[in-house]
């Protein structure tokens, strides 16, 4: 049996992992096509059998071409499955358009209910009638559509890495915001406005774990506002794009997991229903307790992952758990032994919804 693993676009790429491990437990030859700029970023999914890497950008006509190019491989190649890692967009919607009669495609859904709104939508679920999405909580919010099946899929497991310099001094408490400095996504105003209301305990560290972009005016204002106050301390940052062996180092060494997700930023209403943040994967995946907004604790994967704050509490609920060790310990093992973060459980639901 083949399957291919295919993401046209450049993103995502952290979901195909453990999809590449899914399917070869089940018996596949995997195939990963993908957008050639995803290249550097997929070199250690080494467990694929076959890659086939695929410049897109250059014009209409020359995307086409490329799309050709797909069809031809996964028709020479018997692909009996296809998992269209973003399940959106012209690109997959031309590529479903021509004719092939012998792959099965199953898309994946980020913003779930994305795949119920818009005309290209509609077209890619004329071909598409599978749907992952990203978390249990989303299914409810869906509408009901009898003509396609959605189901959820955890993409939780990561390629192995090499442990990198990083020391963490003893005495410090490590609270990891993954990602770079997105003020339109991550309440960084609320964390700025608590930590200066109220005194932050000098063990505390906030490791923004990904590329700041201080050339965005916003971005380096907030670190000029840190300095301002010198609550620069309080924080590590990273001014370029931080390789993956010192990203999972750093967060390894984390204490907890901040999404920083709170009611006053547009994108929370998705959050809440539509969509995941790549820090709640990393938290379940990498066995690490998250710290969430109150709200949160209504969804059952987080009430045994979490602990949870009011908004204009955060500080002080930080201070707090430095002296929680007990507690910490406590959700770390509720983590690793909640049955829907095991390899096996994701694994045999996820290879089941395709054959079924």
């Amino acid at each position: 049996m083949h399957a291919a693993l295919i993401e046209l676009y450049s993103s995502h790429d952290e979901c195909l992992y453990s999809q590449a491990r899914f399917l070869k437990a089940g018996g596949y030859t995997v195939h990963l096509l993908c957008n050639a700029e995803l290249g550097s970023r997929v070199q250690d999914i080494d467990i694929v059998d076959h890659s086939l890497f695929v410049p897109f950008g250059a014009g209409n006509w020359t995307d086409f071409r490329q799309l050709l190019k797909i069809r031809r491989y996964l028709l020479d190649q018997n692909i009996s499955v296809a998992i269209l890692n973003t399940a959106r967009g012209s690109r997959i919607r031309n590529l479903l358009l021509l004719p092939n009669p012998h792959t099965q495609f199953i898309g994946i859904g980020h913003i779930a209910n994305k795949i119920f709104s818009g005309f290209t939508s509609r077209l890619i679920r004329a071909k598409v009638k599978k749907y992952f999405v990203l978390n249990e909580y989303i299914l409810p919010q869906l509408p009901k559509d009898d003509s396609i099946q959605v189901q959820a899929m955890y993409p939780i497991f990561y390629p192995p890495y090499k442990t990198s310099s990083v020391k963490k001094p003893n005495e410090e408490f490590w609270v990891c915001i993954p990602g770079g400095i997105e003020l339109a996504r991550k309440d960084y105003d609320a964390l700025l406005d608590n930590i200066l209301r109220n005194k932050l305990d000098s063990r505390i560290k906030f490791i923004l774990l990904g590329r700041s972009n201080l050339a965005r005016s916003e971005n380096q204002n907030f670190i000029e506002t840190l300095k301002k106050h010198s609550l620069d301390r309080h924080f590590v940052w990273f001014e370029d794009y931080v390789e993956r062996d010192e990203f999972f180092s750093y967060l390894n060494n984390c204490d907890l997991v901040l999404p920083l997700i709170h009611p006053q930023k547009p994108p929370y209403a998705e959050y809440i229903t539509y969509k995941i943040s790549g820090a709640f994967n990393l938290a379940f995946g990498l066995q690490i307790p998250m710290l969430c907004e109150r709200s949160f604790e209504a969804l059952g994967d987080f009430a045994v992952s979490s602990f949870f704050y009011e908004e204009d509490e955060l500080a002080q609920t930080l201070n707090g758990l430095l002296d929680r060790g007990d507690e910490l310990r406590i959700i770390r093992d509720s983590i690793r032994s909640y049955e829907k973060f095991q390899f096996d459980y994701q694994q045999e639901r996820y290879v089941s919804f395709i054959e079924g």
